[in-house]
């Protein structure tokens, strides 16, 4: 990693801890439930199997920081993404829709839709809310596995960003809309 990739992750950390706080993991066996969700002061995660993979207790922990970052007043993570059209520019010079909204020919109107593109992959382990699941086209969902992805991002495994542009679109992103919450 970057000399100045770590300076920026110790000041992201540090600018979290003071502005969300403290956040509880709890894990809790439960033959009847599995899986892990987020609440107001952090995550429960129900586990019949033993085990809960890292990413997606990240994943939670992006509902968590948007939903305390909002509380607080320092903006409104969940309705940026909801906003937001991320796109980057390819070779010939025409723009690329990675996520968000876009225009909709068939309707006539411009609409948000989740993308897959800037990711490794559609289904956990890279996405946690991925096309599966009933709620999985929503900026709600599309912003935890953002969180998520660049969270984990750099790592060599199923999480974390391609290294293309779709890709770096998607970290580009992620950089300014995280550092603007966090003064």
């Amino acid at each position: 990693m970057w000399f100045w990739q770590k300076v920026w992750l110790l000041f992201i950390s540090r600018s979290f801890r003071k502005y969300i706080g403290n956040i509880d993991i709890n894990y809790k066996t439960d033959p009847g439930q599995g899986g892990c969700a987020a609440n107001s002061d952090g995550v429960n995660c129900y586990n019949n199997t033993g085990k809960v993979y890292a990413g997606l207790i990240a994943h939670e922990l992006g509902h968590v920081f948007a939903s305390k970052i909002k509380a607080l007043g320092l903006g409104d993570p969940n309705g940026d993404m909801g906003g937001a059209s991320i796109t980057y520019t390819d070779d010939n010079g025409i723009t690329q829709w990675v996520t968000g909204k876009r225009y909709d020919e068939a309707e006539g109107a411009i609409k948000w839709e989740r993308g897959w593109a800037g990711y490794k992959g559609d289904t956990a382990l890279s996405v946690y809310h991925g096309s599966s699941w009933d709620n999985w086209n929503s900026p709600v969902e599309e912003f935890a596995d953002m969180f998520v992805n660049w969270v984990m991002d750099g790592e060599n495994g199923p999480n974390g960003f391609t290294n293309g542009p779709a890709g770096n679109a998607r970290r580009d992103w992620m950089n300014t809309t995280i550092s603007s919450y966090l003064p």
